[in-house]
């Protein structure tokens, strides 16, 4: 016997009862049966379409530097001694790669820093320091990035380690010359930390970034 696909006439049956119930604000997911008793049931009501949740807007709320270096806290030290290997060698690019994410919501989806938001920068400070604080953890003891041999092949982390050097230089060249000296020096450090990180590794990430926040 064939397997169902898109073409069977029963797997066809199913889809579009499927589409019917979503269309109707009903479950769209089970059995056969279940989907089809719905769309019956619906109709003998003589009841209306329900009304399609509307999906709700992505918040233009700026965000907590402070709420969101916590979030970005627990995955660094997250407890990694249950964990398998693969798991562990992915922590420290998983790690890399929330930071972007929110870091790319506050700059881009928010639109902070094409409003010139200079308060910006204690997200950038908060998350970075987060991350460099996970490289300082003792291999193998909860908290922190994965033990040594993580660390040691690097595991492509550097491909979500790239990407959020290119966003730190990208506000640092837009917003740079506004911040406080404090705070450029602060960020300039932060970079040169990356970088070296990355050399460390064999993998070539931040480079330059630290001069978008040279003294002007």
């Amino acid at each position: 016997m064939l397997p169902p696909s898109s073409s069977h006439p029963r797997h066809s049956r199913q889809a579009d009862n499927s589409l019917r119930c979503k269309a109707l604000g009903l479950k769209s997911s089970g059995t056969k049966y279940a989907l089809v008793h719905s769309l019956i049931t619906h109709k003998a009501s003589g009841a209306p379409p329900l009304p399609q949740k509307a999906k709700r807007a992505p918040s233009t709320k700026p965000g907590d530097a402070g709420a969101l270096a916590a979030r970005l806290e627990r995955k660094i030290n997250a407890d990694t001694s249950a964990w398998s290997d693969y798991k562990i060698k992915c922590h420290e690019r998983e790690c890399y790669g929330l930071a972007h994410e929110l870091l790319t919501a506050e700059c881009d989806t928010k639109g902070r820093l094409a409003a010139g938001d200079a308060k910006l920068s204690d997200v950038f400070v908060a998350l970075l320091s987060a991350l460099r604080a996970g490289h300082s953890s003792p291999a193998g003891v909860p908290g922190g990035f994965a033990p040594a041999p993580a660390l040691n092949s690097f595991y492509n982390a550097h491909e979500e380690l790239q990407p959020l050097g290119q966003l730190v230089a990208s506000f640092g060249r837009a917003l740079g010359a506004q911040l406080a000296p404090a705070t450029r020096a602060q960020l300039r450090a932060l970079a040169e930390h990356f970088e070296q990180h990355a050399r460390r590794h064999g993998a070539e990430a931040f480079v330059g970034v630290a001069s978008a926040f040279a003294e002007a």
